[in-house]
């Protein structure tokens, strides 16, 4: 078996919240997901687990259920990294549909050094496809930023993998990564939508849900230099998830990919 420590590894989706806040989240996410929330979701209980697992670094979000909150939660990411320079931190921006000036946010974020944006189409209940966020992809299209959606949930159609290949036809330069493997508890449909997508995928919240053989066979249909090793933190800790591709029996280089140099590539770590 593979030994998934012999490599460097990059978190590409966590998730983390001011510590005055942090439990009402972790609780109410857990009754979103219908699931317990294993872990806290503050930063030092995040920085912990990436430094006990041995990463070298992660990408990390905030949702915005209302367009109020969008610059406090963006300005409250930049502090996160401003406050661990030692740190090897992305930042997606939080946006909603609701706010004004989509662009001109997306234009401030990027100038601070975030990466992109981050959509939870299901928590925010909007559609991937809504006429409200085309200005938000075409001014990330133009500036090279990179668009990260949640993808994918059995409850809902907000987030269906056939709205987000609809975004790359629309805006075929645009950088798209779609989460948990393109589609939560979508992944019967994902495998096939997405054959030959120019889009990027993370394995998050999907490989401690499907059993091995079915994660391996989507992971290997898909383009191997387009997957991101990532745990949904606080959903899982790096090493939860470094044992579940320990069972996929992927060969090295595929999970040295999947592990850093895809997100390497991507995030110019």
């Amino acid at each position: 078996m593979i030994k998934t420590h012999k490599f460097k590894i990059f978190d590409s989706h966590t998730h983390a919240y001011p510590d005055e806040i942090a439990d009402k989240a972790r609780v109410n996410l857990g009754k979103f997901y219908d699931f317990d929330v294993p872990n806290a979701p503050t930063v030092t209980e995040l920085i912990k687990s990436q430094k006990e697992s041995g990463s070298s670094g992660f990408a990390l979000f905030s949702v915005a259920t209302n367009p109020e909150q969008v610059i406090k939660i963006n300005n409250w990411l930049y502090s996160v990294k401003n406050n661990n320079p030692e740190l090897k931190i992305i930042l997606f921006a939080a946006i909603h549909q609701d706010l004004e000036h989509k662009a001109e946010e997306l234009d401030r974020v990027l100038k601070m050094g975030f990466k992109g944006v981050k959509i939870h189409p299901d928590i925010q209940q909007v559609d991937i496809d809504s006429p409200k966020l085309l200005d938000l992809y075409a001014a990330a299209e133009a500036n090279n930023a990179v668009i990260y959606f949640h993808a994918g949930d059995d409850r809902y159609d907000y987030s269906l993998p056939e709205k987000i290949i609809k975004i790359k036809e629309m805006f075929p330069e645009l950088e798209i990564i779609a989460a948990h493997l393109g589609g939560y508890k979508k992944w019967e449909i994902s495998i096939e939508i997405y054959k030959n997508q120019d889009i990027y995928f993370d394995t998050s919240s999907a490989l401690w849900i499907l059993k091995p053989g079915e994660a391996r066979e989507i992971i290997i249909k898909y383009n191997p230099d387009k997957i991101l090793f990532a745990t949904d933190y606080p959903i899982r800790r790096v090493q939860d998830e470094l044992e579940y591709l320990e069972n996929l029996n992927l060969s090295e280089d595929l999970l040295e990919k999947i592990l850093y140099k895809n997100a390497e590539k991507l995030f110019d770590l």
